[in-house]
Order: C-alpha cells, then structure tokens, then sequence
C-alpha cells in the first residue's frame, strides 16, 4: 500500500477557523487497510473520505449489515462516532482522507442530525471531489500559512454543504427563507478568498471577469490576485478555467454531448479556443481525451 500523511498542529494552523484540518492522507491499492472505532478508541475529529477507485466497506456502528463503498463514494464519520471501514481483499480502494473539527463540523452534525452521524453517500460526478481533495492535500503539503489552511478548509466546507444539499435538508436560517443565497450564508463563516472560489464554482457555466470576482469580494484586483496566486499558485483566472476544464472532463467521459455543446454549456467564445484552452490544462485535445477515457475501463 503506497500512502503519503500528513499530520498538522493547531498551532500551526490559522486562529479560530471555522474547520480546523487536524491530518490527511491518500492512500492508494491500500491492500488491508481497515479501521474499526468503539468506546475505548472513539476520537474526537470528524472523518472525510473519499473512494477514487476501488471497493471498500463502512460499518455505521448500528446496522448488522457493512455499507458497501464503491468507487465515488464518500465516507463521513462525526466526531466521538462509533464506526468501522476497510478495504476490499479483491479490489483494494484508493482514497483521499481528512480529519477535521471546529464549529462547522458541529454545525454540519446538527443540520444532518444524530441518526446521519456515520454515512456514505455519491455526490455529482460534476463536482470533481477527487480534483477537490487533491486540492485540500496540496495546500497543506506546500504550505501551512494562514491563507493556504484556510483554502483548503474552504474545500471541505464546500463538500459538506454539497452533502447536505444531496440530502435535501435545510440551511439553519434566522429571518431569511428559501432564498438564502448559499455564497452569503458562506459569507458569514468565510474569509473573501474562500467566498472567490465558491463564486467561481457557481459561476462555471458563465462568463465572469475579475473585476466581477472583486466586486463580489470587496477586494481590489492587485492585492486579491496576488493573495491567490500565494495559496494557491496560480492566478485566479487560470483556477477558473481549470475547473472549467474540470466539468468538460466528466462530460466528455460521461455524456455524448458534442465538443461543440459542451463548449457552448460552459460558455467559451467557440470551439476553437475550448479546445486550445482544454488542451493546455490536460494535454490532450477535447476528442483524443474522450476516446482515451472510452479504453481505460
């Protein structure tokens, strides 16, 4: 089994966030692996997995039967949860983890309520959670400065409110309806870098400028631009063509949409320069990427 760990001291980490991000790990063939968790070895962090192949199996602590867990799933284990999980013999998985706690965890464990406390659950292919965990485990492997911790909390921020959105439950509001607006209820807990990327993530199938982004952070473009690139390493612009890119990669893998659809779906000026830009970030061009992708499986 390879695995490559990490493991983060809170005093190392930024001040008060609203997910402190304690370790994480990606373990891949991880032939054997199994963790059980009872009374005597509970711990006091929440537990993120995600499956990116392979088959494993989740024990929620209350059915005799174990959760089959397949390529796609992700794994939520709350803090001081009775819960088990291992790899399969025959088709050993490889995932992505992060242990983490903070007032958000709590928030989320009390949205999804006692009964959802260890669960497994398949989001939208679309959202692309292994490019998202790599994301988490890059930011922590590079640097430990305040901005790039508090990116990488906003990734799993991200991927809780997208469970709860899958669950079909309802954000805590005070005064306000339906209509919370997700991005402003983000706001709230939220530095303006991480509010950028949610922006752009909700913004995929459109056309936004950077001006558009700072006006929507309140942060001029010279300080935003260069405070991005420092966390993340690259411009804010080029993040949101990669995931741009991102969401033609599952659509070219997983519909039979044309190159020219998918192109006009998220909103680039022609064909033409969906390819140029899609092979920039992936190598390939759009047609080679699909018919290499119809032969891996």
């Amino acid at each position: 089994m390879s695995q490559k760990n990490l493991i983060l001291h809170s005093t190392r980490t930024t001040s008060g966030p609203s997910i402190r991000i304690l370790r994480a790990g990606h373990y891949i063939k991880a032939q054997g692996h199994s963790i059980v968790r009872r009374k005597n070895n509970r711990i006091a962090e929440a537990v993120l997995i995600y499956c990116y192949d392979g088959q494993g199996w989740l024990d929620n602590g209350r059915d005799s039967d174990a959760i089959k867990v397949t390529r796609g799933s992700l794994i939520y284990c709350d803090k001081n949860s009775n819960h088990g999980y291992g790899s399969s013999r025959m088709n050993p998985w490889s995932l992505l983890w992060v242990h983490f706690d903070g007032p958000f965890a709590s928030y989320f464990q009390s949205t999804i309520g006692k009964d959802n406390s260890v669960i497994a659950i398949t989001l939208d292919d679309a959202l692309n959670l292994k490019h998202i965990f790599e994301q988490i485990y890059l930011h922590l492997h590079t640097s430990l400065d305040p901005l790039s911790t508090a990116i990488a909390s906003n990734h799993i921020q991200f991927v809780l409110y997208n469970i709860i959105a899958k669950m079909s439950l309802t954000l805590p509001t005070t005064s306000q309806t339906n209509s919370v607006s997700l991005i402003d209820h983000y706001n709230n807990e939220s530095e303006p870098l991480d509010k950028s990327i949610l922006y752009m993530r909700q913004h995929i199938d459109t056309t936004i400028s950077l001006d558009d982004i700072c006006h929507e952070i309140k942060l001029s473009k010279y300080y935003y631009s260069r405070q991005f690139k420092k966390a993340t390493g690259r411009g804010p612009m080029t993040y949101f063509m990669q995931l741009k890119v991102d969401k033609a990669c599952y659509l070219l893998k997983n519909t039979t949409q044309s190159v020219k659809a998918i192109s006009e779906s998220l909103s680039f000026a022609n064909p033409y320069y969906f390819s140029e830009t899609f092979k920039k970030h992936t190598g390939l061009a759009p047609t080679h990427y699909r018919d290499q992708s119809s032969t891996s499986y």
